[in-house]
């Protein structure tokens, strides 16, 4: 298979967008005067992993977080009596913090889910062992944040998130490692 080396730009970009996610709505926006200067492309070439990758297997358990996410909100709807469309409970309600704590925690969840799966998926092209693992610490630190959190203690979410960000941060680092790498291949 080969890729232009352009591609090392692509994942540039994808990490420069979750650190601008991370850090607030920043807009870059290009002037209209803008010109965008072209060049040849050097197609690099490269072996992609096998299609039966330990990055292939974890897309679905992302999914089975999110699932998680779902269900609990949903119990957490039915016993705490908050109704749709209502996507957080007033501050008058008398389990406002209890189900408030359910519905952050899968709104957060949800948040960086999109962004992790990019990262794996790119970084996975060029370096799928790592990617996977770091993806599965991800994902292990969501199933305890989801579960800490929706205790209804904020405080018990910390462990998770610590967690899942050491699978996070580092793909973060990668997805700009592994741009590098294909822009000076």
């Amino acid at each position: 298979m080969q890729l232009p080396s352009e591609y090392g730009w692509t994942l540039v970009a994808l990490g420069g967008a979750v650190m601008t996610t991370m850090y607030g709505g920043i807009k870059v926006r290009a002037s209209p005067t803008t010109r965008i200067r072209t060049r040849r492309v050097t197609p690099i070439v490269f072996s992609p992993p096998p299609p039966n990758t330990k990055v292939n297997v974890l897309t679905p358990t992302l999914h089975c977080v999110a699932s998680l996410c779902v269900s609990q909100v949903a119990l957490a709807r039915k016993k705490f009596d908050v109704k749709y469309p209502t996507l957080y409970a007033e501050s008058s309600h008398k389990h406002a913090k209890a189900f408030n704590c359910v519905q952050r925690a899968h709104q957060q969840t949800l948040e960086w889910m999109a962004p992790v799966m990019v990262m794996t998926a790119a970084n996975g092209l060029v370096f799928p062992i790592a990617a996977a693992r770091c993806c599965a610490v991800w994902t292990v630190g969501k199933i305890l944040y989801i579960n800490g959190y929706s205790s209804g203690d904020p405080e018990k979410r910390q462990v998770g998130g610590l967690i899942s960000h050491l699978g996070d941060l580092p793909l973060i680092i990668m997805t700009f490692v592994a741009g590098h790498k294909l822009l000076t291949a």
